[in-house]
């Protein structure tokens, strides 16, 4: 008998520990997956000028640590020179040749190198030049706008003085990139909790979403509501109580599936994390996550579950 516990405490571990790698290696997979296309690096032989926002919001120029480079006939920058710029870091997963970027309360934003695509909120982006490794510098670049499209700034680029502004976007707008396909963000929070440890950087891994339980979701968006709840059977959560709340009533009710809408700044790791949560405190397993931006606005995102 003793024995026979002893084997199903092991394989209960072995199951544990097996299933914890393929979560972790979803997102890495999924990278994997794009194939591998090689830029052609060259010198930046014009004016490059970048101008910033600094603590003020005001607009001050930023001298280069490294010099501008040209990927595939495009004027590019060295990712750690425009994060010094806007106050964000990057962490560099040299294992799998990824650079995560903390973008604070929109999330990470995740590159691979030599590969013509990108990840953010939930999604994996397509794009038409990949990040690129100079080898002499050991750093890597990207098309300033592709950057700062991923992280949520906009680029006005001045041809006569040869310099770019950047600052925030004033309101959220939807990545004009093609989706090669919806990433599930458990995959990405499993990957960036074991970059995190592995780097020994737990700031990496710190959850610091500004729409939180306290203040919900984006309540100046509250416009187009009642046309956006027709895309969803008519519900409409603003925070994540207000999901938690709902969720809960619909598994007590009986209900498996449910369609409903939320705000855009509540992000799909949010949603997804209280959905497994109510799910699983209502007795059911897990629960399948799937969301879509709005066709009425893109300040909001139409999600459907089914309890597992």
């Amino acid at each position: 008998m003793k024995k026979r516990i002893t084997f199903l405490a092991i394989l209960m571990t072995f199951t544990m520990v097996f299933t914890m790698g393929v979560k972790a290696a979803g997102l890495v997979d999924e990278m994997n997956a794009v194939k591998k296309t090689p830029a052609k690096l060259g010198e930046f032989v014009s004016k490059f000028n970048l101008k910033v926002p600094n603590e003020k919001g005001e607009l001050k120029d930023y001298k280069f640590k490294y010099a501008p480079k040209v990927v595939d006939n495009k004027s590019a920058l060295a990712v750690t020179d425009v994060l010094a710029a806007l106050g964000k870091k990057v962490y560099w997963d040299k294992d799998n040749r990824l650079a995560v970027i903390q973008n604070g309360d929109k999330g990470n934003v995740i590159f691979p190198v030599d590969k013509k695509a990108f990840y953010a909120n939930g999604k994996l982006y397509a794009l038409d030049v990949p990040a690129t490794i100079d080898a002499k510098e050991g750093r890597t670049y990207l098309p300033l706008r592709t950057l700062c499209d991923a992280l949520g700034y906009e680029v006005k680029w001045d041809n006569k003085t040869k310099v770019a502004e950047v600052k925030p976007m004033a309101t959220a707008k939807k990545l004009e990139y093609k989706v090669i396909k919806d990433v599930k963000t458990a995959d990405v929070d499993t990957y960036i909790a074991e970059l995190a440890k592995k780097l020994n950087a737990p700031e990496l891994a710190k959850n610091d979403k500004k729409s939180d339980d306290k203040n919900g979701g984006d309540t100046a968006a509250t416009g187009d509501i009642d046309k956006v709840k027709k895309e969803a059977d008519g519900l409409y959560f603003g925070s994540i109580k207000e999901i938690e709340a709902g969720l809960t009533k619909a598994a007590k009710d009986g209900k498996k599936t449910l369609k409903f809408a939320v705000p855009a700044t509540l992000t799909p790791g949010q949603v997804e994390s209280i959905t497994t949560k109510t799910a699983r405190a209502n007795g059911y397993l897990s629960a399948n996550v799937s969301h879509q931006t709005s066709k009425t606005s893109d300040k909001f995102e139409i999600y459907e579950i089914e309890f597992l």
